[in-house]
């Protein structure tokens, strides 16, 4: 059933019913049976005397006078407006029905409304905080795998410089063991600790003797080769200290020369001359021939 939404539509549907109603009423009243005057068979009674004697002499299918008449139509005019006013109270009933069922759905409609957005309200946050629920989880997947990865590399990384140290010792051991064998070609002696310098040509007797046998040999070459007047030549004056630093190698050569001086010149002049070294007898150590390093001071007195 549906039901009237404005009020223009109800008292349009109220005027609509009471019209409906009146033209019924008045099509009853058309094709009702017109009033017609009484038969004349039935006379007139004149009655002087008792009254009731008179009502007992009227037929009873009499016709009704007019006012009994205009009493029915006041009774039926009663009765229509008892119906009209029925009908009003009805369509006002329905009236306030109807309202009052248009505010239950209006009110139902509120309320499904709020329902429906608290439960998009709660869908959201239900989602937010899966959401963040998941990016944690992948946060900590994320950082963890950072940490077993950095675990994992500083594991290697110490694995391998174990290894190496491993390595670095097992090379220092197997050089010592070789030392302790008796060297290898390329082991470096100190002078003072080498068991045999390296024997200069002509020096003999002890290790002490060798030694000081080759520096004086050594000390002696190198200042009768030097060029003495090169210090005044590029104006030095006085005494002049020049240290000469190199190796003596497995062959009794002399290598990686190295010269401390006041001048340039006084160097070059140095490394020519350490070079005119003559070949020495190698070093020894452990019954092997060694590379011994050595120095020498010479000192030149400038004529200036």
């Amino acid at each position: 059933m549906k039901y009237l939404e404005t009020k223009h539509e109800k008292k349009s549907a109220q005027v609509t019913a009471l019209v409906t109603l009146i033209l019924v009423l008045l099509l009853f009243f058309v094709t009702s049976p017109p009033y017609t005057d009484p038969p004349e068979e039935y006379g007139v009674a004149i009655n002087f005397g008792n009254p009731s004697q008179v009502e007992d002499n009227i037929p009873e299918d009499l016709p009704s006078s007019p006012q009994d008449s205009n009493a029915d139509d006041t009774a039926e005019n009663s009765e229509l407006e008892e119906v009209i006013e029925e009908e009003v109270l009805q369509e006002e009933v329905i009236e306030e029905i109807n309202e009052k069922a248009e505010a239950d759905l209006l009110a139902q409609e509120a309320e499904n409304v709020i329902k429906i957005k608290e439960a998009k309200e709660k869908a959201n946050k239900e989602a937010k905080e899966q959401n963040e629920a998941k990016q944690k989880a992948e946060a900590d997947a994320i950082a963890k795998a950072k940490s077993d990865k950095e675990a994992k590399d500083k594991a290697e990384a110490d694995a391998k410089a174990a290894a190496d140290r491993a390595a670095k010792a097992k090379a220092a051991k197997a050089a010592a063991n070789k030392v302790a064998e008796g060297g290898n070609s390329n082991q470096i002696v100190s002078f003072s600790k080498v068991e045999r310098v390296p024997v200069y040509s002509g020096c003999t007797g002890s290790n002490d003797a060798l030694k000081k046998c080759m520096s004086d040999k050594i000390n002696t070459f190198i200042s009768d080769n030097f060029d003495k007047e090169l210090p005044g030549n590029v104006g030095l004056s006085g005494i002049q200290t020049i240290l000469i630093v190199f190796k003596i190698n497995e062959q009794g050569k002399v290598v990686g020369i190295n010269v401390r001086a006041n001048h340039p010149k006084l160097v070059t002049e140095a490394k020519r001359v350490a070079n005119m070294l003559p070949r020495f007898k190698p070093g020894m150590q452990n019954g092997k021939p060694v590379t011994v390093p050595f120095s020498q001071t010479l000192k030149i007195q400038t004529g200036k």
